[in-house]
Order: C-alpha cells, then sequence, then structure tokens
C-alpha cells in the first residue's frame, strides 16, 4: 500500500473479481482500502475497548536461543501484542509455547494448570494452538486438497473421526460451513491449495484453529503476504476470539497492525522485554522506540486521541 500511495500516478481497484473505479494522484491510503474491502479504514482493525477475564496464561522467565528471561501474561477476552525487529526472538515466544521450540522457564501456567511445552500435540490437548509465520513451510501441504489443509490435526478435536476413520461427510460439511464464515473464495475445497491465493490459504490454516476448543490461540506474523480485504477477515476472527473468551496473542513486525488491534504490547529487543504498553501508551512512536531498545515515553493527551487515526494513515 506504501508503495502504491508513493509512486502511482494513477490506481484502478477491483473487489471480488470486478473493477470498482479508477483515481489518479494525490491517491489517499484510506480512501483505497476503503474501496478495496467495501469498508471504512477505521473499521479494518475492528479493535474495541473490552473487560478482560481472568488470567489464562502466565509465562515466566522464559529463555531460548535467542529469549532472556521473558514474562508474558494473558488475559481471557484481550489481544496481546508481541513487537519486535526481525531476529530479536519475538517468534520464539510462540513457538516455544507450542513446543516447536527447546525451552526453559521458571514456569507455564495455562488455564489455571502448570504445563511443560514439548510438543504440538500436548499444547493442543492443554487448549493452545500456534498459527505459524510461515504458511508455505510449515502451514500447509501445497499438492493437498484446501478441505485436508483446512482439518490437518484437527480431525479428533472437530469430531470428525470414528473408529479411527475420518467421517468424509461430516468434514466437507463442517469445512464449508468454516469456509463460509472466513470467506474462503474459491469454495471449491477439493482444489490443491497452492491454487489459492496467499490470503486464502491463510484462512484455510486459520480453519483448524477453529475446529479446536482452545483458551489460547497465538498468531505469528498472522497478514503477512495477504491483501487488505484478507486482512479484514484475520481482524475480525481475533475479535471473535476476544468476544468468546479466548486470549489471543499476535506476534507482528507490523508496527500499523499491532497498535491497531493489541490491548496491551511487550516490545521484545535483543532477546529481552524492553517495553510493557497498554492504553494510551500504545502508539507506533512509543513500540518503534522500544523496538530499538530506547525508553517508550508515554504519550501525551494529544498522541492518545491519534491512535486510530495513526493506524490507517
Amino acid at each position: 500500500m506504501a508503495e502504491i500511495v508513493e509512486i502511482a500516478d494513477r490506481v484502478s481497484v477491483l473487489r471480488d473479481g470486478r473493477y470498482v473505479d479508477t483515481s489518479c494522484r494525490p491517491v489517499i491510503e484510506s480512501d483505497l482500502v476503503e474501496r478495496m474491502t467495501g469498508r471504512s479504514a477505521q473499521s479494518l482493525y475492528q479493535h474495541t475497548s473490552r473487560t478482560p477475564g481472568e488470567e489464562v496464561l502466565r509465562v515466566e522467565k522464559l529463555n531460548t536461543a535467542l529469549l532472556r528471561e521473558v514474562s508474558v501474561t494473558v488475559r481471557r477476552g484481550e489481544v496481546v501484542g508481541i513487537a519486535g525487529l526481525i531476529g530479536c526472538g519475538k517468534s520464539d515466544i510462540g513457538r516455544a509455547l507450542f513446543g516447536l521450540e527447546p525451552s526453559t522457564s521458571q514456569g507455564v501456567n495455562l488455564a489455571g494448570s502448570p504445563v511443560h511445552p514439548k510438543r504440538p500435540s500436548q499444547m493442543l490437548r492443554h487448549g493452545l494452538v500456534y498459527y505459524p509465520a510461515d504458511r508455505r513451510r510449515e502451514g500447509i501441504v501445497s499438492m493437498r486438497a484446501a478441505r485436508e489443509t483446512m482439518t490437518m490435526g484437527a480431525h479428533r478435536a472437530g469430531g470428525l473421526t470414528g473408529f479411527g476413520v475420518v467421517r468424509g461427510k461430516q468434514e466437507h460439511a463442517l469445512c464449508e460451513k468454516v469456509a463460509a464464515s472466513l470467506d474462503m473464495r474459491p469454495r471449491d475445497l477439493e482444489r490443491p491449495i497452492r491454487s489459492y491465493s496467499g490470503g486464502n490459504q491463510q484462512k484455510a490454516v486459520l480453519a483448524r484453529g477453529m475446529l479446536h476448543n482452545a483458551d489460547v490461540h497465538v498468531f505469528d506474523e498472522p497478514t503477512v503476504g495477504i491483501d487488505v480485504g484478507a486482512k479484514a477477515d484475520v481482524y475480525r476472527l481475533l475479535g471473535d476470539y476476544t468476544d468468546s473468551g479466548c486470549g489471543v496473542i499476535v506476534i507482528s513486525s507490523d508496527l500499523t497492525e499491532l497498535v491497531g488491534v493489541s490491548d496491551r504490547i511487550y516490545v521484545i529487543a535483543e532477546g529481552r522485554v524492553t517495553a510493557h504498553l497498554s492504553g494510551r501508551e500504545i502508539t507506533a512512536d512509543s513500540v518503534g522506540r522500544a523496538m530499538f531498545g530506547l525508553p517508550a515515553h508515554t504519550t501525551s493527551t494529544c498522541d492518545s486521541h491519534s491512535r486510530t487515526k495513526e493506524t490507517v494513515s
């Protein structure tokens, strides 16, 4: 989007396979978003003030090859952002919690019970779902049908097996229902997942999480490489999870995204938490400063009113 605004002389917009209109310079990003998605730019992130519930996840002094004594808490009904530069170790948080990365900690408490993350299957049983940053390498099997990507590893959780055999009709019906709720296109779920756009591949990965009755959903770079319309659908899903009482972690390199969706933000720099921001403290400036290890200053009253505007400008 930034490149289009900067270099384009004329911009033509398509939505749902149809031509919308063409505009000339100056190109305004918020106007483009509205024409591309059919909704206002201000509603893209759909961040609403919530009253979080009880604590659903507590991580004390997590250590990995990159992280040093990182502590994080998540409550029901809130989105917790994890910000940081590429290579700072922020993705290790999600991978370690899901048992994909060797780690040590002083303690991980999930939904009131202590757990020791060792394997993804174990963490799924405990109610934690992780969505990987690299969907092509870790989220999909490119030559298989979209339907199989949507249910891979979730047959039992979705009630799709009987006597060790997948119930094909139930699987197909459930996938159709989930695909409709995520607005996956095209709706031919027997097509190879590689023939879908990046945004629809990501929706197929997200579908698996919807089949699990999870307390915590951990998203690692959930909107990288997808268009703004698919982003809006992802953000809507985040809101659905928090509205239903789940805890959500969003790990992202996109400052605008994190400022737009998060109730609280932990900032990671060189493997350590350099800031913990909430409410009016959350601005692109304060998060950006902390990403470089600088003090994240408290925003002024004037700055606090610019959060919504900042996320779409």
